[in-house]
């Protein structure tokens, strides 16, 4: 490199270059490959190119050495050797140099610095598993479909309700999917809409689950308009709370008709509806304002718990089943008064198969019932308790007992529930405040409306929690 010119350029680039011989062996480094790697100069020098390619890439190397004395340029990805031991990534550019004779005299290599590129490729691909983890939590299903209406994605645990596995369908067209190619067909209108550039939305009724759908334009990023993106969260249960409460409402109507016939629209007859309208909405609105507070309560509690969003889902996850669980048959009562021994018996089954050994279980209690509004946060402290038998008491180990008996008090408005535990490992120490002993006291002081006395004796926890029950 003896052209002060063309080396004053190579030495202004951004990016490194390297000039070897026939043999591979280096002639030229500009200032620039030299801060890469961290080699002076003169150590670059007379080094063969193989002996900066770290072992497992060498063969792939010389058999690159070998294509560009066939008179081959090459654009390849490697890693580097540094000085420090470190291994740099990077892109090269490599093309032969041939003598006046049309000989290959050597190779010239432009070499261009990735690690930026491979640390945004990280990021993007933890981005997209964290995208994936939200995904398989949230009862919806993210899909997006191509200029010719063929789904390109489909994500999202709202799949399962569908029968879907997840990317099942990609490829499928829409028309196929649904079995229609109607244009006026809710899914069919609603892509159609988006592929002309208007975002819309629909609600539609499918595989016995009712979903709402959000669907707007795809685009490059250019702004071109390169297929749809829609989002369909399943909302089954509220459609059927606004079922039940249309329904109800139709049935007052009626009565309303019925009655105004009857003692010829008495006011006092309006009234009473009114009320008993009042008293549906108030209840229906705090049924809702109370699963929506007991999930406050757990998101406060545990925020600050977890170090990382993985063991922050996971716990989440845990305490959300119970809920869903106790939901499930709040709503096969239709929401009435629930038997205290029903609520107890169907949790211990649910919760038994994660305990580690089974402690043998004695269940007993007078007939109490529940209130609907009780029976969640109630369900919660139970769980809690098994979850920290599990952990520490009567079911981690073999041999294992447990005791779960209340008393109705007073006038039975009230109740105390007792847990106590044998046979599980000694309480050799006092126990240091947790998550789940924070839970149990929040719910019992909170929502329950009672109290929690926590006690921890040497031969098993015997905690008492007293609650009203209306």
């Amino acid at each position: 490199m003896t052209n002060e010119p063309t080396t004053t350029i190579l030495e202004a680039l951004l990016d490194g270059v390297w000039v070897i011989d026939a043999r591979g062996l280096t002639t030229y480094v500009n200032g620039r490959l030299e801060e890469m790697l961290g080699y002076a100069r003169g150590e670059l020098l007379g080094m063969g190119f193989i002996d900066l390619v770290p072992q497992d890439q060498r063969s792939s190397a010389g058999a690159s050495f070998e294509r560009r004395k066939a008179g081959a340029s090459e654009r390849s990805e490697w890693r580097l050797l540094c000085k420090d031991g470190a291994h740099l990534p990077v892109l090269a550019l490599t093309s032969p140099i041939y003598d006046h004779a049309g000989q290959m005299s050597g190779a010239v290599g432009i070499i261009t610095d990735l690690t930026a590129q491979k640390a945004a490729e990280q990021k993007s691909q933890h981005t997209e598993q964290t995208f994936e983890y939200v995904m398989a939590q949230m009862p919806c299903v993210v899909w997006t479909l191509d200029l010719d209406l063929r789904f390109t994605t489909s994500v999202g645990a709202g799949l399962t309700s569908l029968g879907l596995e997840k990317g099942q369908v990609v490829g499928m067209h829409l028309y196929d999917y649904l079995g229609t190619n109607d244009p006026n067909f809710p899914p069919v209108k609603s892509a159609l809409l988006a592929l002309s550039g208007h975002a819309n939305s629909f609600e539609q009724w499918w595989n016995t689950r009712y979903f709402q759908s959000n669907m707007e334009p795809l685009r490059d990023s250019a702004g071109k308009i390169v297929g749809t993106l829609a989002v369909s969260l399943d909302i089954t249960e509220r459609k059927q709370a606004e079922d039940a409460r249309r329904d109800a409402h139709d049935e007052l109507e009626l009565r309303v008709q019925e009655r105004t016939a009857e003692l010829k629209q008495s006011e006092e007859h309006y009234r009473e509806l009114a009320e008993v309208n009042r008293r549906l909405l108030a209840e229906l609105n705090h049924r809702v304002r109370n699963n929506l507070f007991s999930l406050q309560t757990l998101v406060k509690l545990m925020r600050d718990q977890h170090a990382d969003v993985t063991t922050f889902a996971g716990s989440m996850e845990a305490r959300l089943g119970a809920m869903t669980a106790v939901h499930d048959l709040l709503a096969v009562e239709e929401w009435r008064p629930l038997e205290m021994a029903t609520l107890v018996q169907r949790l211990v089954t649910e919760l038994v198969a994660i305990a580690p050994h089974r402690a043998e279980m004695k269940i007993t209690g007078p007939r109490v019932t529940i209130s609907a509004r009780k029976v969640m946060p109630l369900a919660m402290v139970i769980q809690e308790l098994f979850t920290n038998s599990c952990k520490h008491g009567a079911h981690s180990v073999p041999g294992g007992r447990v005791r779960i008996e209340w008393q109705a008090l007073g006038d039975a408005s009230r109740v105390c529930l007792n847990w106590q535990e044998s046979g599980g490992p000694a309480v050799t120490k006092s126990i240091s405040p947790s998550l789940g002993l924070d839970l149990i006291r929040q719910f019992a002081a909170g929502e329950l409306g009672g109290s929690a006395k926590l006690r921890f004796p040497p031969e098993g926890v015997d905690h008492q929690i007293e609650f009203s029950c209306t």
